[in-house]
């Protein structure tokens, strides 16, 4: 499953809109690129053309490991208060429909990095730590 759309955010430097892929599932089995680019932490990261200047804009995601059965859930907090309790509880409680799987929820978007690279890699760097269960 591939979940993506177009989306924007504009540059804190200079205001320019740019247009990028918000992806809200990742597979890495399947998505390779962006399994790459969640573990070296540039999967957040944009450049703006106009005024060259490099910053992050994170939003919510969903990263699916099956060979290790995990699911990371990054919520993003704008993402919360958007939500009704009981879509709010979906997420936080994960799918029933995935009984056998760890469902890891951050709400920092280090974290969610550092605990995908735990997930992948069995390590997380040393200055961020992760909150993920595994």
């Amino acid at each position: 499953m591939k979940a993506k759309r177009m989306s924007s955010c504009s540059c804190p430097e200079c205001g320019s809109t740019l247009q990028f892929t918000e992806w809200s599932f990742v597979d890495s089995e399947l998505d390779l690129e962006e399994t790459y680019r969640l573990t070296n932490g540039t999967f957040f990261k944009h450049i703006c053309p106009e005024c060259g200047m490099e910053f992050n804009s994170y939003h919510s995601l969903n990263f699916n490991d099956p060979r290790s059965r995990t699911l990371v859930r990054y919520i993003k907090n704008d993402d919360l208060d958007n939500k009704n309790e009981g879509n709010v509880s979906h997420i936080l409680l994960g799918d029933e429909n995935a009984p056998d799987y760890t469902i890891d929820v951050l709400f920092n978007p280090i974290s969610f990095m550092d605990c995908i690279r735990q997930v992948r890699f069995g390590y997380i760097s040393m200055e961020n730590g992760a909150e993920c269960a595994n």
